[in-house]
């Protein structure tokens, strides 16, 4: 989606970064180019996480990589 990327920078820092701030084991799926918001996925669910704000939301009607892609 135009604005975001799937090549995250220092995905395990990221990774361990929303863990920390959410208590969700998360699977990054993309980042924002700004580096601001990221979106990952937790067991089945897909989330929203704001660096800036440190607030979050779970994504819902999204149930695969290519919906979630398609209605960004």
């Amino acid at each position: 989606p135009t604005g975001w990327t799937a090549k995250i920078i220092h995905p395990e820092a990221v990774k361990k970064m929303l863990h920390y701030s959410t208590g969700l084991t998360a699977t990054v799926e993309l980042s924002q180019v700004q580096g601001w918001r990221y979106i990952f996925l937790s067991g089945k669910d897909y989330y929203i996480w704001n660096t800036t704000s440190e607030q979050g939301w779970r994504i819902i009607n999204v149930t695969s990589r290519e919906e979630l892609y398609s209605k960004m």
